[in-house]
């Protein structure tokens, strides 16, 4: 008899973590609705903007081909750069291109300005920003501020949403 209740009890056990592990599942957040409409899937930045010119947030903006707002970058070794990274507030929210508070700090100290900020970039994202143009940008000035994705209460992380592009899923994602 106390065989048949352990493998009751082992039965109703796996069963609970089977339907807990479920739930998690059907809780946990997918990328596709996190990321800002009209923008590309990515492994490491989780998302991005295509090169060429668009309509984001009722504003015309140009993306260079380093997929940064902005135009096409001055030869390196000309003008200091000044990059802008980070979220929505940074980027330019409905903001017209001179107009962005990267591009007007850096016209006052007489530099050229990066604006690699998207909507929704958490510092993490930020980071891969830097990690993946930065050679190619080589800012003399830094400013990394995700100043409300940072504070967001969706309860994602970055992490686990760039292993759920690099998993299995990733293919139906990405294309």
């Amino acid at each position: 008899m106390s065989q048949r209740r352990a493998l009751m009890g082992l039965a109703v056990t796996v069963a609970v973590l089977g339907l807990a592990e479920g739930l998690v599942r059907l809780l946990r957040p997918d990328i596709t609705e996190l990321a800002p409409a009209g923008v590309h899937l990515d492994r490491d930045l989780l998302w991005e903007l295509r090169p060429g010119p668009q309509r984001l947030h009722a504003t015309e903006v140009n993306v260079n081909s380093l997929g940064l707002r902005g135009p096409e970058l001055d030869t390196p070794g000309g003008r200091k750069r000044l990059m802008t990274l980070g979220d929505s507030s940074v980027f330019g929210f409905g903001i017209e291109q001179g107009r962005v508070m990267g591009d007007v700090a850096a016209d006052r100290l007489g530099l050229e300005s990066v604006n690699g900020a998207m909507s929704g970039y958490s510092t993490e994202q930020a980071i891969a920003v830097l990690d993946r143009v930065g050679e190619r940008v080589r800012p003399d000035i830094l400013v990394i501020a995700a100043l409300w994705s940072d504070n967001n209460f969706d309860g994602f992380v970055d992490r686990e949403l760039r292993d759920q592009l690099r998993g299995a899923e990733a293919s139906r994602l990405l294309n």
